[in-house]
């Protein structure tokens, strides 16, 4: 039972690898077949309503934690 199962989380990271290295050849190619401005603004919002994220600023709180912890050492 136990030697079935470790060959199959070896499997699950090998199929992660190449998922990442798709995603980075379909952010290159994300404009291709665009011939106008417009049709590159459309392709962005779509891709902002449905699949991208967009980065987000990590919240205050995380900041002044570090900055009491900083306060107390001084």
């Amino acid at each position: 039972m136990n030697q079935s199962k470790q060959p199959q989380k070896k499997q699950v990271v090998v199929k992660k690898k190449p998922q990442q290295r798709k995603d980075v050849k379909s952010v290159e190619n994300f404009y291709a077949g665009c011939s106008t401005e417009e049709e590159r603004k459309q392709r962005r919002d779509f891709a902002d309503e449905h699949f991208l994220q967009r980065p987000v600023s990590p919240p205050p709180f995380l900041f002044e934690k570090e900055d009491d912890q900083e306060d107390k050492k001084n």
